[in-house]
């Protein structure tokens, strides 16, 4: 036990002389004789650039942070696109799981800070998956009406877009048409009702029998 404990210590002060520096040393081995801690080995290179990254690193609780963040971060995926109204810029975008019902589960949005659309709308946002339906929500921003070249502000309204699950990286475009599906599933984003909406939206507006064409594309790739 003596020598366990004198193996754990030696090992942590391995990973706090490698903050801010060089952390190529902090090996699995390393990790693995830290009484306490628990990662993931497939991680190993991003702890590395992790570590190295912090200014400090006063206890193991503080590492272990530092360690479930990266394993947060490795087991996230990439969503990106847009939101379209026009192009419609400071918008924040938030992805929730939900239930058959719409009740929301989880918020899936990965870190502190907000997921704000660019002067042209576009977005890129780490995200927990998800086997469960998700919504996804644009709200506030504002963009310029080409038939009036006024700029409408979007305070307190939000457009919408309901996915069938995330369970990989991909594009989304949030759109009107997207926003009318959310709206005409009345509480009811089932599977089943969620892909007849979109097929049916498709067709009317878009004159096609493929729904992804309304939400995987910017209009400018039409």
């Amino acid at each position: 036990l003596i020598d366990e404990v004198n193996a754990s210590v030696a090992a942590f002060a391995e990973v706090q002389a490698a903050v801010d520096g060089d952390a190529s040393g902090i090996v699995g081995s390393t990790l693995n004789a830290i009484i306490g801690l628990t990662f993931t080995p497939a991680n190993e290179t991003a702890y590395q650039t992790a570590i190295a990254e912090q200014a400090s690193i006063i206890d193991v609780a503080a590492l272990q942070v530092v360690i479930d963040e990266v394993d947060t971060q490795q087991d996230s995926i990439s969503m990106e696109g847009s939101v379209v109204a026009n192009e419609i810029s400071g918008a924040t975008v938030e992805f929730f799981s939900i239930n058959d019902d719409g009740s929301i589960i989880d918020k899936l949005n990965i870190g502190g800070a907000d997921v704000i659309t660019d002067a042209n709308g576009n977005y890129t946002a780490q995200i927990k998956p998800t086997d469960s339906r998700v919504l996804v929500v644009a709200k506030n921003g504002n963009y310029l009406d080409e038939s009036t070249g006024l700029n409408v502000d979007m305070t307190n309204q939000s457009l919408r877009a309901v996915m069938d699950q995330a369970s990989n990286s991909e594009t989304l475009v949030i759109t009107p048409l997207s926003e009318a599906v959310a709206q005409l599933a009345e509480g009811d984003f089932s599977q089943a009702k969620i892909a007849m909406l979109r097929q049916q939206i498709a067709q009317e507006f878009l004159g096609t029998n493929d729904p992804d064409l309304m939400d995987k594309l910017r209009p400018v790739d039409l």
